[in-house]
């Protein structure tokens, strides 16, 4: 295996930011949501950064919901069945003084502190690919296939399923995993069950720690679906990852807040099992955002 997976977060460009400068942060994503820069449409995740000098743009029966800097939270809704055009988040500086809904101030501070500010977006033709698929429907699998899924997923100790929607009942579904995104041959292949691809300790087990896997669903024994990653952190990439999201004024937060700080960077980082498992019982709306995010797609 030749691909090494040091793209996850390892290096986080810690910046200070103005609590005067308006910014925003996306906490939830349902459907097709991308932003524009630099000329290319990046779609939008948990965790993305945004100016109030950027435009996003929302999918037919799509949302986004941000977070203000100044911890407002409010959603940006397309019930058309249309694409909408790009938006600019100046229409929605309002929305940073009137809306009451505000998640924990701490929380927020904290994650738009050493969030990585990504202003400008370097792509080269190897990965222009892979800004093709936006959202949650999977070229080629159907519509809706998938009611949400991720170009990577990252495992480390917890377990997972994805949701699958089988259209057809008499039609045979796997899940096949690749040592190389070319290959052939899967190197682990096993049937889709009740609409559910469980990611369960078979796979944890043969999963090798930090290399790139390539997985796709095969409907009849033909490949369906473009090759997404799935990646194992070994322990040390893991302890990496924690002590970038542990800052020094880390400690300073209450446990609840610690807590909704590793769920949520830790989902920003396609640790999707891990983030959930950081969820407790809270009322603190972002953290119910993010719970209702995650069950949308898998299951725990």
């Amino acid at each position: 295996m030749k691909n090494l997976i040091f793209f996850l977060l390892c290096c986080f460009d810690i910046k200070s930011y103005s609590q005067d400068e308006k910014s925003f942060l996306v906490i939830k994503v349902k459907g097709t949501c991308y932003y524009n820069r630099d000329k290319f449409k990046i779609p939008l995740k948990i965790g993305t950064y945004l100016s109030i000098n950027d435009e996003v743009t929302i999918g037919k029966s799509s949302s986004a919901s941000l977070v203000c800097n100044n911890n407002k939270l409010f959603t940006i809704n397309n019930a058309l069945q249309t694409i909408s055009p790009k938006i600019s988040l100046k229409k929605y500086q309002d929305s940073c003084v009137t809306l009451k809904q505000s998640v924990s101030a701490d929380f927020i501070k904290y994650v738009l502190k050493n969030i990585p500010h990504e202003h400008t977006v370097n792509i080269d033709d190897e990965h222009l690919k892979n800004l093709k698929e936006i959202g949650a429907v999977v070229r080629g699998c159907g519509e809706k296939a998938f009611e949400k899924v991720r170009d990577t997923i990252c495992l480390y100790q917890k377990t997972c399923s994805i949701k699958y929607q089988k259209n057809d009942a008499n039609e045979k579904l796997e899940f096949a995993m690749y040592e190389e995104e070319d290959a052939m041959i899967p190197v682990y292949k096993t049937a889709v069950v009740n609409n559910k691809i469980m990611l369960n300790s078979a796979v944890l087990k043969l999963l090798q720690p930090n290399q790139n896997y390539y997985w796709t669903i095969l409907r009849n024994g033909t490949t369906v679906c473009d090759k997404k990653v799935i990646v194992k952190l070994g322990d040390e990439a893991y302890k990496n990852l924690l002590a970038t999201i542990k800052q020094a004024d880390f400690t300073s937060l209450s446990k609840q807040n610690q807590n909704s700080v590793l769920a949520f960077m830790l989902a920003k980082n396609n640790l999707i099992a891990e983030a959930y498992s950081n969820i407790k019982t809270t009322s603190d709306i972002l953290m119910q955002q993010l719970k209702q995010d995650l069950e949308e797609g898998y299951v725990f």
